[in-house]
């Protein structure tokens, strides 16, 4: 079963784009832009983040190493090839910025 972060963080990196007039590079960029930025992603469950901005309208935020998935090998020793994990493509369609998430 996986588990899909909080739908908030998404909207708050749209918010962020229009607000900051850019992307955040980093999950510590976005994080210290302010209070509501910071919220969201303070327990984050996963434990690795990569934002990927293709250009002013288009990014790809990945998300993997879920603490489940780190408590799982350090039990058994072994990666668990379903691990928790997933993407979401951010871009600009009739003047609105859309997410859409994928889970591994």
């Amino acid at each position: 079963m996986q588990e899909t972060p909080s739908l908030l963080i998404f909207d708050r990196i749209v918010d962020f784009r229009i607000e900051q007039m850019g992307w955040p590079v980093s999950k510590a960029d976005f994080m210290s832009k302010g209070i509501k930025y910071y919220e969201v992603f303070n327990d984050f469950p996963y434990q690795e983040t990569h934002f990927k901005i293709i250009d002013s309208n288009n990014m790809l935020f990945s998300f993997y190493q879920h603490k489940k998935d780190i408590d799982n090998y350090k039990r058994t020793n072994k990666v668990d090839l379903n691990s928790y994990g997933g993407s979401v493509r951010f871009f600009k369609e009739n003047g609105k910025f859309i997410w859409k998430l994928k889970m591994k």
